[in-house]
């Protein structure tokens, strides 16, 4: 983790409720404006979430992934978050006595009918049938494929969508992100796929649907790919960076074991 100087001190609360959250965002809002930050609309340089993990995705997308984030969870599981709605004023207390900490982690990108689109959690591709995969790596023949679709995930999704189908969970550290395929079928013409790899940073994946008809989902949006040529490359974005913001100290195993609930 880097500090950060925050020298514009500016910030703004996201939530898709804000009526639900009137007494945390009430006072969260009086102690940084009385700690010197400005309440802005956009260009912030601290964003708090209220919701869950979904509604950090959301947005980060909506914010063009701009700001430094810090979820206050009201949801499920909240694996980004570092404070539960019942500990926001713990918050309170941590922004007025600690120096603000950014994490950065990853992003990548994939293209769908000719735009490219970020993408810090996963992308999942699925049908209620099965469809023919052939993966590449490098743009070089890697493994063919029959299964119900296939989940590409950063260390961040790492434990949503993959970890149920058995792949490792992954810290920030760990310059890789992973595949892993959803019912993957076993029969003489598919004996022996390879149905999950994690893959370095420094490599592309490509993923080719050869028949079936399926949905594509980025970071938990469905997106329209008539005009996608049923051809996808996935790699990571060297430019860019998601930002989380800590104001306490929590291991990023701490973090990952109460997201799964492991006691």
């Amino acid at each position: 983790m880097k500090v950060s100087t925050m020298e514009k001190k500016t910030f703004l609360i996201f939530a898709n409720h804000p009526d639900r959250f009137e007494k945390p965002i009430k006072e969260i809002t009086e102690k940084l404006t009385s700690l010197g930050y400005s309440l802005v609309k956009e260009n912030a340089e601290l964003v708090i979430v209220f919701g869950g993990d979904g509604s950090l995705l959301r947005a980060a997308r909506e914010l063009n992934f701009e700001g430094n984030f810090l979820l206050i969870n009201s949801g499920h599981l909240g694996y980004y978050s570092d404070y539960s709605l019942n500990e926001y004023q713990d918050f309170l207390k941590d922004v007025e006595t600690n120096t603000m900490e950014v994490e950065r982690t990853s992003m990548y990108t994939i293209k769908i009918n000719n735009k490219i689109i970020n993408f810090i959690n996963d992308v999942v591709i699925q049908t209620t049938r099965s469809i023919e995969l052939n993966i590449e790596i490098n743009h070089q023949p890697f493994t063919e494929v029959r299964s119900s679709g296939i989940v590409i995930s950063t260390s961040l999704g790492s434990t949503g969508f993959s970890l149920s189908l058995d792949s490792p969970v992954m810290t920030n550290n760990l310059s890789c992100y992973q595949y892993a395929m959803i019912a993957p079928v076993y029969n003489r013409l598919f004996p022996n796929p390879i149905n999950k790899a994690l893959i370095s940073q420094r490599d592309t994946l490509q993923v080719k649907i050869k028949r079936g008809d399926y949905t594509i989902c980025v970071d938990g949006m469905i997106y329209d790919h008539k005009l996608s040529p049923n051809y996808y490359q996935i790699q990571f974005d060297k430019m860019r960076t998601f930002k989380l913001a800590h104001f306490r100290k929590i291991r990023q195993f701490d973090r990952i074991r109460k997201s799964i609930q492991v006691k």
